[in-house]
């Protein structure tokens, strides 16, 4: 329980920073036969981790990235269910069923649901969380079914891409979207471009922050092969592919992901300002 309040806690600040900056980028495409999501984590916490979590009985094996506190930023289960969170713009929520969910809402759904319907169906039996009021989540599976969830409204996908940045889609026509990171992804995903990842790492590098708040780390999911190619602080030259079935056949584990990529001078420097900026707030 203790853990619990303090990764809320943790997660609720990230909120009221993130705002600060425009942040985080993400997006599935299904098309052709393939179903990949992809996504930049945008932050300014240079304690990245990914942690894999088996499978126990009635509950989905899964992989969670986010940070030292263990409050998912998003990840991905055994049966292609994506997911990846923004913070927004605070709104009121106002739809409550009056069934409070007791724990994390985001594990529940990975470690429970197999497909976008499950998913929408299990948040539609709940009180939407309270964070909720100043974030965004999307969620994809395999089947190339996708959803932004906006606090008490349910974005479905109208093409077969959809794509999420750092403002609210409900109640807007497209041509009212003004989030410049969400018109490069758009032109890059239009057309009959067959989803790869070479596509997707070259989206992500044409919409990668650096500065204060970075992109820390940038993932791209195969819903269908069930993997993940990892990269590190917007280093598009250095990748990791993560096989799902594979990790956790080890057993949960937790790994650090600066670990797993070569230093690098930018990295270092980064890290003392984050720490250093960290120290004096």
């Amino acid at each position: 329980m203790r853990r619990l309040l303090l990764a809320t806690l943790a997660l609720a600040l990230l909120l009221l920073l993130q705002p600060l900056s425009p942040a985080c980028s993400f997006f599935m495409c299904a098309r052709n036969g393939v179903v990949l999501a992809g996504n930049n984590e945008d932050y300014l916490d240079p304690d990245t981790h990914m942690w894999f979590v088996p499978a126990e009985e009635g509950r989905l094996g899964c992989v969670f990235f986010g940070f030292g506190n263990g409050f998912p930023q998003g990840g991905m289960n055994e049966k292609g269910l994506f997911f990846d969170g923004a913070a927004t713009p605070k709104q009121k929520i106002a739809g409550r069923t009056g069934q409070t969910f007791s724990g994390n809402l985001i594990d529940e759904t990975l470690r429970t649901c197999a497909t976008v319907e499950e998913a929408i169906a299990l948040w539609k039996r709940h009180d939407v969380p309270s964070f909720m009021a100043a974030a965004q989540l999307q969620f994809a599976d395999a089947t190339g079914d996708s959803v932004i969830i906006e606090g008490d409204h349910f974005v479905r996908k109208s093409d077969d891409y959809q794509i999420t940045t750092n403002f609210y889609q409900h109640g807007l026509e497209r041509s009212e979207y003004t989030c410049p990171r969400y018109s490069v992804i758009d032109s890059m995903l239009a057309g009959d471009v067959t989803p790869s990842v070479d596509l997707f790492e070259r989206i992500l590098a044409r919409v990668r922050q650096e500065g204060r708040v970075s992109t820390l780390y940038s993932n791209i999911y195969d819903l269908k092969k069930r993997t993940v190619t990892l990269y590190h602080f917007h280093d598009y030259q250095h990748s990791v592919e993560i096989d799902l079935a594979a990790e956790l056949a080890k057993g949960a584990h937790n790994v650090k992901i600066a670990d797993l990529f070569p230093e690098s001078f930018a990295w270092e420097q980064y890290k003392k300002r984050a720490q250093a900026q960290a120290t004096k707030r």
